[in-house]
């Protein structure tokens, strides 16, 4: 697999909306039809349209469905897993043609941060975030005395007789 990242080939592709896969030479391009909606999507979400509304595109997914999920909308960033420097990193500019403008992707990423980043999160030093409600009495004030992370509440075998909030 890192054999293949470093040659830039594609790995665990599952189709992405607005490309088209092509297994001969392992390429993408892009799919005009789809291209469409991803624009739409993106436009409304710079225009202030929140996910939820986005998702009643009343259009097909990818997959065919007329269900869309809010988190299938949301403008996304361009990392998918972190790593920290625990493996080789192999970033491939402009690998494919956008769909959207620099421009428009960067308004939507700053929404999305922004929105993100509300007053129910927090950022560890370690880079990760931390959310919180602040619903119950305790919350956010019970840390861990050995690694610091804030306790939280869990709920053992929820909707069964043996319920337990621990």
């Amino acid at each position: 697999m890192k054999m293949k990242m470093k040659r830039g080939e594609m790995i665990g592709f599952q189709g992405y909306l607005s490309y088209d896969y092509h297994p001969e030479d392992q390429t993408l391009s892009v799919n005009e039809k789809e291209a469409e909606i991803v624009r739409y999507i993106f436009e409304r979400y710079v225009q202030g349209a929140g996910d939820r509304k986005i998702a009643n595109l009343g259009r097909k997914t990818k997959k065919g469905f007329t269900t869309w999920q809010e988190s299938t909308v949301i403008p996304i960033s361009k990392r998918r897993l972190d790593n920290h420097g625990e493996e080789d990193q192999y970033y491939i500019k402009d690998h494919l043609d956008p769909i959207v403008s620099t421009e428009m992707f960067d308004k939507a990423e700053e929404i999305r941060l922004r929105r993100s980043w509300s007053k129910n999160t927090v950022e560890k030093n370690d880079g990760k975030r931390e959310k919180y409600s602040r619903k119950f009495a305790f919350s956010s004030l019970l840390k861990c005395v050995y690694c610091g992370s804030s306790l939280s509440r869990r709920s053992w075998h929820g909707g069964t007789q043996y319920n337990k909030i621990i």
